[in-house]
């Protein structure tokens, strides 16, 4: 028997057969739900202490598999991302002259002045009050 005419015989196959196809479909809208979900319970949560242990038990899922979807899917990580929410936050609070920069630092979900402080002049490159004097 000629193995190389059984091998010629056989239909093609596929890439990915339709069940699959519409599997990974459905799990990557669960995933992209999933992504919005947390991007909201970020964008609700950023002014309070909250962590990515508070974000897990919010969705249901495990730590590790959150940080590495979103990471995965937003090109940042969880931490990075509620950092850039506060410090667009503090950069609003920071317009008006009458806010304190400790009290912007509180209002936007640091643990404390100097925490905003150290944040800010990172992504920055200049203290909250150096940035507020440059502001017209």
């Amino acid at each position: 028997m000629d193995s190389g005419a059984t091998f010629r015989s056989l239909p093609r196959l596929s890439p990915l057969p339709k069940r699959e196809a519409a599997s990974q479909l459905a799990l990557q809208n669960r995933n992209e739900k999933l992504i919005e979900a947390m991007r909201d319970y970020l964008r609700c949560h950023y002014r309070e202490p909250v962590g990515l242990h508070d974000l897990a038990a919010s969705m249901h899922r495990n730590v590790c598999y959150l940080s590495t979807l979103f990471h995965q899917t937003e090109g940042v990580t969880i931490h990075h991302y509620l950092e850039e929410l506060r410090l667009a936050s503090a950069r609003e609070m920071l317009r008006d002259p009458r806010c304190r920069v400790g009290e912007v630092a509180q209002a936007a979900g640091y643990s404390s002045p100097d925490a905003f402080r150290h944040a800010f002049k990172a992504r920055e490159g200049i203290s909250p009050a150096a940035w507020r004097a440059r502001q017209p």
